[in-house]
């Protein structure tokens, strides 16, 4: 089951607020904050952050904000219906937040320039944080969906940009009214989403707009 819904217009992350330190499995301070994308005037000043595991059967509010709050609570409710599903996904998120705080500590996934002491991905460190950020998209990942960029920056992170592959067969189209060919070409450009791993703060964000994921790193 794909919880695309949650970032369809939206943005999410998901964190513990422990950088670094080992979570237990059955962990109670994970949790899930959700909001409008600021492009969203109707509804953008609205968000809400759940406990995933607080509760063993249910997930539970921690806070809410804005007009639009329920809203956004209940797209949440409607996602995690399924204790299995809600149950899977705390368990790999607790895997890969433990994965990427391990990253972040690894001096054999960076190297730093001597004169201008940036610091950037080795090859290593590339394959690694490509395993861990693909692990957390499975859950939103659509159909034909491929990794198609990854750029780390030491203030905001690793960003990593997910869209269809265009070289999917979209689906039948209609060029007469009794002849149909299957294209190669899809109908529209493929929607992106997009996935920030902040090393800093310990944390996964999955947007479908980039500069949601940067503003991040700024609040």
């Amino acid at each position: 089951m794909s919880l695309r819904s949650l970032i369809k217009g939206e943005t999410i992350s998901i964190d513990n607020h422990n950088r670094g330190v080992a979570m237990d499995i059955d962990d109670s301070s994970i949790h899930l904050h959700k909001r409008f994308n600021r492009d969203n005037k109707r509804f953008r000043d609205s968000e809400v952050t759940v406990d995933l595991n607080r509760n063993r059967h249910k997930i539970t509010t921690s806070s809410r904000r804005g007009p639009n709050a329920e809203t956004i609570l209940k797209e949440i409710q409607r996602a995690f219906n399924d204790d299995n599903v809600r149950r899977a996904f705390v368990d790999d998120m607790i895997d890969q937040l433990n994965n990427l705080a391990c990253f972040a500590d690894n001096a054999s996934y960076f190297k730093i320039d001597g004169n201008t002491q940036e610091r950037t991905l080795t090859q290593a460190g590339e394959d690694k944080i490509k395993e861990i950020i693909n692990r957390v998209y499975d859950y939103f990942r659509g159909p034909a969906d491929e990794l198609k960029s990854l750029q780390y920056n030491q203030s905001t992170g690793v960003i990593a940009q997910f869209s269809r592959n265009q070289n999917t067969p979209s689906r039948r189209i209609s060029i007469l009214s009794d002849r149909f060919v299957d294209a190669n070409i899809p109908l529209s450009r493929p929607k992106s989403y997009y996935v920030k791993a902040d090393l800093h703060n310990n944390t996964f964000s999955l947007s479908s707009s980039r500069k949601e994921l940067i503003g991040d790193s700024e609040e």
